[in-house]
């Protein structure tokens, strides 16, 4: 498997996407792990059901996706994907990140023409971090407000 597999456009809606990025070389051990725990040793031997790119459960998020957002990748959820909401005048992007995955980096980008993304403290703030035990639901504003934008 390339690692270069790992660093992945996880969903655009909107303006704010969501991107998963290798936290370090070892990125690929975490994701081992739960791989082996999802899957039986023939679906693992298959990289077309259980590679970091593969979709066996065909619901448009990626295993390594899946594994980011709490997912079960045999079983399509909808309710897995991030959401997008106006909270006030920002957009605002919800969504379930894994406390263990500590060889992810999640990142929140935003846009203002789809083709230009930006993300840091300028750009997106984390307002809202909600612990579940192993999973916490995530909520990153877009600081710049909707109607000041032609487009977001």
């Amino acid at each position: 498997m390339a690692k270069a597999s790992l660093g992945l456009l996880l969903l655009l809606t909107a303006s704010l996407a969501v991107v998963l990025a290798p936290y370090s070389a070892h990125a690929q051990l975490k994701f081992e792990q739960w791989k082996s725990l999802q899957f039986t040793p023939g679906e693992i031997a298959n990289p077309v059901i259980s590679d970091p790119n593969a979709d066996p459960d065909a619901d448009s998020l990626r295993n390594l996706f899946e594994y980011a957002l709490s997912g079960d990748p045999k079983k399509a959820n909808p309710l897995a994907l991030p959401i997008l909401e106006v909270g006030g005048d920002n957009l605002v992007l919800s969504f379930t990140r894994v406390k263990a995955a500590l060889d992810l980096t999640y990142v929140v980008e935003v846009s203002h023409d789809l083709v230009h993304w930006y993300s840091g403290d300028a750009f997106t703030e984390q307002i809202l971090a909600i612990d579940l035990g192993e999973t916490e639901t995530v909520k990153v504003q877009d600081r710049t407000p909707k109607i000041s934008l032609a487009k977001r």
